[in-house]
């Protein structure tokens, strides 16, 4: 007798998924990724929300990084440099650069999506973030993000 092979999640519904708080303020919420059952090894995908006139957290880490800006005005520091954005932009974040993200507007939230490489690096042993700020957080992947 065959086993039946589990079919791999193809979408993710607005109703399975909620937004959580991020480590640094604000909230996100994870999309699509291997540890959520998609057929995806390397990369992930998140959403992420930056308050009215709040900021990321100056962090770095040892994967790639790149962010669409789905809604808002703002800039990102990458190192030293000020990199303004607006909807519809889309930003590259070098591994291991320092870099925070600047919510602009005062009244309204940020929001990008972003794809990183966190899982390969994570399969190579070779996965690091580090905050520039004390940050009481835990990294545990599993225990950041909330699922229905």
């Amino acid at each position: 007798m065959e086993r039946e092979k589990a079919k791999p999640k193809m979408i993710a519904r607005k109703k399975d998924v909620q937004l959580v708080p991020a480590r640094s303020g604000g909230r996100r919420m994870e999309l699509v990724s291997p540890r959520l059952g998609f057929p995806v090894r390397t990369m992930l995908t998140f959403y992420r929300e930056i308050p009215p006139g709040g900021e990321s957290g100056t962090h770095r880490h040892r994967n790639e990084a790149i962010i669409y800006i789905v809604k808002g005005k703002g800039y990102t520091m990458v190192e030293d440099e000020r990199i303004d954005w607006e909807a519809g932009d889309i930003l590259c974040i070098p591994v291991m650069a320092w870099h925070s993200n600047c919510n602009l507007d005062p009244k309204e939230p940020a929001l990008f999506l972003a794809t990183i490489n966190r899982p390969l690096m994570e399969s190579l042993d070779l996965f690091e973030i580090e905050d520039k700020e004390k940050i009481d957080y835990d990294y545990e992947v599993g225990k950041t993000i909330v699922t229905k």
